[in-house]
């Protein structure tokens, strides 16, 4: 965007101060340069200028406040230039310094430390450090323990959850609800409502729950006629289907009276009407489109999953047993309520005596001195508002309420000077709680901007980073999925991106890779990339159009656990990657080295670090150096050997750690750690290395780490190293590009950056929803939702259900906006790649019809893929039949100059590029050949002992057992699986469950491990529930529950004499050591000593086959056990889980 060349919203946004303001600024609309824009006017306008310090500007990031601050400066800079003779320029460069800009933690420690005294603080309280924090929360959660033990409803409380002597679950709830609570302006008032909606409950219909639930209840049977209607649609076109019509009629008609009686006054009467609901019957019909019969089948199989979903999740109990539970768990709620309260305050009173304090508080403490009892100006906030002309909010959308309270009570009383800038469709950070509801309730209530009256709001949607393939193919994808429902948005005209330059070209495409790997899917992700760079694609940037490079080139993630697999394939094609992997900048190879550094100055009797320091790349002993240095002085510590050392490498390295130990005690270790850096060429060595920039980025990053945690912290660089020591890492902050390297990026490290070239991968992985299935559910408007027992069943109460169903659907909107900006980053070319191993299924569930996607069904996908290709489908560039059987239709690249396409991509084509091979053409030797083969041909006296393995499995040497596979790669499951990945399945569930929670609710916890993913959702469909809960009922699971030890899938590695592999071996070599692996799936160890347990899917056999056939197995398992443990094995079990019995051997 041109200087000065601003659009009217842009200029309104800009110079209209009438009022407050809420700029909505949707991707690559500028909005950073309008916030500096306006701020400069503000200083520099000639009617009532402001001077710099009275504005108080506030952003997300210190790296965010660090950008506005100079780019402001340079602006102001450029204004002097034009008038050098202004003093009143010249002196608002000087207040520009002074003007806070900056995140509102540090606002509010700013605001804290100078009322101290009000607040009855020390004056040197900080932010602690880490490692401190968890031992204050901890201490106190164990005194809290105690303390509500002696209250009998928290002792039923945690008897709910807690059944296996383990106070885990309720410690998790206290801490839970606690640090839900922390990001409300007022927690104590928000724990007490919470207790108050237990204790005067409304009837189901008059409550914020039950009004939930029927809202979910009846937008899912609308959902349902939607369907219907296009079941109809789809028999239409073949004549031969007409005999589906009576069942989907009868559907409709079902439908419209269950319809008709949601909206009735009684919760009962719903209920009812709910649970009777009986759709018709499809008749068997000959002939006609197999792919539209399909369609319709599955159409129908989504009505009966919606129907039974409002009958079990929403309709679960009536009015009456509603208020038994209601009465039953508030008790157990008050008490909760009561710990969470008692841990708070404890652990407030341990922060306070060690001055510690940590972001939080500080925004607690703030609103406190800010906010009066009603939730209006204190004294001193309408002292400190009168300070600035204006406050200016960045990435407004990322708001929780406690920091919307406190940006209200910084402005004037009346709001007047506010300015808030954001875009709800980029709000991503939910798990930091942002409420992006803030944001839309200001948006609806406030006028759109008529230069007239205000508060108003301006939208901004002109993007002026993306050409027009990318703004195209962005729109119709959000007008097909983003809505109120999903996404909290509707994608109207107003929020569409409008392209802001000329910018024609470009591309959106949607790659569908028929494999079945992630490994298959990074192959054509660095072949094709490597092919646009070979062939010097053009790509457009600010600059112009250009051939790519391989900076030009972003991999965008929903997560990390496939980044390492990408990352090691675009290394293999010779690309330069720079990826954020997991693991942590300290784990890097150009970090451990000065860390290592920095531990021995601060102590240098500490012999591993100093060992290091010298080893290391900033000193470069080498190991013979070492071991002469410790053979001239054996005894003592290795600083003693250095100390007494003669030759001149060793006391110039003595003389440079004293150095250094002085520097650290005269300056920050930021400064330290640059000395180091720079004296020693280390940080020009890194960055020569291959990836220097990258690493050299890492190593800089470090260096201000250390910088901000010496200046945050106590105790130089002794503080600093007890940092490291406690596993501390830095915050991530705003990832920065690297150039000249392709940039693997979270969705989330990406915001704020751009790239020609944007790849979207791993877009089948499942939605993470294992916080839904927390035991105990909170919200700031439906409070807390608790599970209650009957029994040995644990059930969810309705209020539970009412707050999972929110948090489920305020989940997938967060979902699509995440989608929303991932694909926003792209300047000039988007590439979304939909791994399916089958990609016929994958169209034919996909497509629609041409009809929009329904919003409540897309609620219910499970990955982004889900919702991409239905959108995809009905854009006007993809001819896609009414119902698809085999996708050939589909072309398999992207045809030249076509903006936006859709392409299947074949086995063969994901192949990676193959290395070169190198073949020998000279002829061999004879005479060498024939004296090798004599050579080879005699026998050590030892040769029996090759045809015995070295290292053999359990089940191997027994003979028989149950086959073990591999696991699946994850895109292989949609189809059906074999009987033998059947059992698999099954032990996977059987190593990640919790035992407990399963036999309270099965469905939740294996919901839990598809969301963590232990288990893939076609796996998990195929687990025996009969079977399982024959399992949690038997009095094996009961062993389990009371044993002092539990080890799963415990593995081992012992030896055994080679005879007993084979038998006929001379008596020499009989007792020669083989070693024997193996797993065993269950070691119980408890009062009566030691219990091994293996589960078994074979079927057609009864007990005692089992017993023969497995009995050598469990016998070796004993032998390694016992060797292990040194206990006795007194039981070995076999669990049958096709008797649903146990077999002692």
């Amino acid at each position: 965007m041109s200087e000065n060349r601003w659009t009217l919203p842009q200029q309104q946004a800009i110079e209209d101060t009438g009022g407050a303001l809420l700029v909505s600024a949707a991707a690559g609309s500028g909005k950073t340069a309008v916030l500096v824009a306006r701020a400069v006017r503000m200083i520099t306008r000639e009617e009532a200028p402001v001077d710099a310090d009275r504005l108080l500007i506030l952003t997300f990031t210190n790296a965010a406040a660090e950008e506005l601050r100079g780019r402001m400066a340079r602006e102001l800079e450029k204004a002097c230039l034009h008038r050098p003779a202004d003093a009143y320029l010249r002196r608002q460069r000087l207040l520009l310094k002074r003007a806070f800009i900056g995140t509102i933690d540090a606002f509010c420690q700013q605001l804290v430390h100078e009322h101290f005294a009000v607040l009855d603080l020390p004056p040197d309280v900080m932010v602690g450090e880490s490692a401190l924090m968890q031992q204050l929360s901890a201490q106190a959660l164990a005194e809290t323990m105690e303390a509500m033990y002696q209250n009998p409803d928290f002792a039923r409380f945690a008897a709910l959850y807690g059944r296996t002597r383990s106070d885990k679950p309720a410690e998790d709830a206290i801490l839970a609800l606690y640090g839900f609570t922390r990001s409300l302006p007022r927690p104590e008032q928000a724990l007490r409502h919470f207790a108050d909606m237990y204790l005067q409950p409304l009837p189901l219909l008059e409550s914020a729950w039950g009004r939930e639930l029927l809202g979910q209840a009846q937008e899912g049977v609308a959902s349902a006629l939607k369907l219907t209607a296009n079941a109809m649609d789809v028999i239409a076109g073949d004549e031969a289907l007409a005999g589906y019509k009576p069942a989907l009629e009868q559907d409709a008609q079902a439908l419209a009276a269950l319809q008709m009686a949601l909206r009735g006054s009684s919760w009962d009467t719903m209920a009812q009407a709910a649970n009777a609901f009986s759709g018709g019957k499809l008749k068997a019909v000959r002939g006609g489109d197999a792919a539209r019969k399909n369609k319709v089948k599955e159409l129908r199989g989504h009505i009966k999953d919606i129907i039974g979903n409002i009958k079990e999740k929403c309709f679960c109990c009536t009015e009456l047993e509603y208020q038994a539970d209601i009465q039953a768990a508030a008790p157990c709620v008050a008490a909760l309520v009561q710990a969470t309260q008692h841990y708070a305050d404890r652990y407030m009173e341990l922060k306070t005596e060690e001055r510690s304090l940590d972001f939080s508080d500080f925004e607690h403490f703030a609103l406190r001195l800010l906010q009066d009892e009603n939730g209006g100006h204190s004294v001193l906030a309408r002292q400190i508002s009168q300070r600035y002309d204006a406050v200016m909010v960045d990435e407004y959308q990322d708001t929780n309420a406690l920091q919307s309270a406190l940006y209200e009570c910084l402005a004037r009383p009346d709001g007047s000077n506010l300015f808030l800038v954001g875009d709800v469709k980029q709000s991503i950070y939910r798990f930091r709680s942002a409420e992006p509801g803030i944001f839309l309730k200001k948006k609806a209530k406030w006028a759109r901007y008529n230069a007239e009256s205000w508060p108003a709001v301006i939208t901004l949607g002109h993007n002026f980073r993306s050409a027009k393939a990318v703004v195209d193919g962005v729109n119709h994808l959000f007008d097909q999925l983003m809505s109120p429902a999903l996404g909290d948005v509707a994608y109207t005209e107003e929020e569409q991106l409008i392209l802001g330059q000329p910018a024609d070209g470009g591309a959106f495409e949607l790659c569908l890779l028929e494999t079945d790997s992630a490994a298959g899917e990074a192959a054509w992700v660095a072949k094709r990339i490597a092919d646009m760079v070979r062939k010097g694609t053009p790509v457009r940037t600010k600059e112009g159009m250009r051939p790519c490079g391989y900076g030009d080139f972003c991999v965008l993630f929903r997560a990390k656990a496939t980044m390492p697999l990408f990352t090691a394939e675009l290394e293999a094609q010779g690309i330069p990657v720079a990826a954020d992997l997991a693991g942590g900048l300290l784990a890097t190879p150009e970090v451990l080295p000065l860390t290592a550094v920095l531990r021995a100055i601060d102590n240098p009797g500490d012999d591993i670090p100093l060992a290091a320091t010298m080893l290391g790349p900033l000193f470069r002993f080498t190991p013979d150096e070492m071991t002469r240095l410790r053979a001239e002085v054996p005894q003592g510590r290795l600083w003693g050997a250095l100390a007494a050392a003669e030759d001149a490498k060793t006391i110039e390295f003595v003389a440079q750690m004293r150095y250094y130990k002085t520097l650290a005690g005269q300056f920050p270790v930021g400064r330290l750690c640059e000395e180091l850096a720079g004296r020693t060429g280390y940080l020009a060595a890194v960055q020569a290395m291959e990836n220097g920039g990258v690493r050299g980025a890492n190593l800089l990053r470090f260096i201000g780490w250390a910088g901000e945690a010496s200046a945050n912290g106590r105790g130089g660089l002794a503080g600093f190293v007890r940092l490291l020591d406690a596993g501390v890492e830095p915050s991530s902050g705003l990832a920065k590009a690297v150039p000249g390297h392709v940039n693997l990026l979270t969705i989330h490290k990406s915001k704020g950056l751009e790239f020609p070239v944007c790849f979207l991968v791993d877009t089948a992985r499942p939605f993470n929803k294992s916080d839904l299935y927390a035991r105990v559910q909170m919200h700031a408007e439906l409070g807390v939702g608790l599970a209650l027992r009957t029994g040995d069943t644990l059930y969810p109460t309705l209020p539970a259900l009412a707050i999972r169903s929110r948090a489920g659907r305020q989940a997938q909107s967060e979902e699509m906006r995440v989608l929303y900006v991932a694909l926003t980053r792209a300047q000039d070319r988007v590439v979304v790649t939909l791994p399916h191993k089958d990609p016929a299924t994958l169209l034919q569930a996909a497509a629609t019809g041409g009809a929009k996607p329904d919003p409540f069904l897309m609620g219910r996908a499970r990955s982004m893929a889900q919702w991409l290709l239905p959108a995809a489908l009905n854009h006007p560039a993809v001819a896609c039949p009414v119902c698809d059987d085999n996708g050939d239709w589909l072309p398999n690249a992207p045809e030249p100059g076509q903006e936006f396409s859709l392409y299947v991509v074949r086995p063969s084509q994901t192949d990676a590029p193959e290395k070169t091979r190198f073949e020998l053409t000279a002829p061999p030797d004879a005479a060498l050949v024939e004296q090798l083969v004599a050579a080879f041909a005699q026998k050590p006296p030892r040769a029996a002992l090759q045809q015995v393995p070295v290292k053999v499995s359990v089940s191997a040497l027994a003979g028989k057992g149950e086959e073990t596979l591999l696991r699946r790669p994850s895109f292989m499951y949609r189809q059906a699986l074999t009987a033998a990945e059947r059992g698999t399945a099954l032990h996977a569930f059987l190593q990640y469950a919790d035992f407990t929670a399963a036999a309270e609710d099965l469905g939740g916890e294996i919901a839990r491990q598809v969301a963590a993913g232990f288990l893939e959702p076609t796996m998990a469909d195929t687990l025996d529930h009969a079977g399982i809960r024959a399992f949690l009922r038997a009095p094996l699971a009961k062993r389990i529950a009371a044993a002092r030890q539990v080890w799963r899938e415990y593995d081992f590695l012992t030896s055994i004499p080679a005879k007993e592999v084979q038998p006929d071996l001379p008596p020499p070599l009989a007792d020669a050591p083989v070693l024997v692996q193996g797993i065993a799936d269950l070691v119980l160890r408890g009062d009566d000593g030691v219990e091994i347990v293996d589960y078994k899917t074979d079927r057609n056999a009864d007990a005692e086959t089992l017993a023969a056939r497995y009995r050598p197995q469990l016998e070796l398992y004993r032998r390694a056990v016992e060797k292990r443990l040194e206990t006795p094995v007194r039981r070995l079990t076999i669990w049958s889980f096709a008797l649903n019995a146990e077999v002692a051997l």
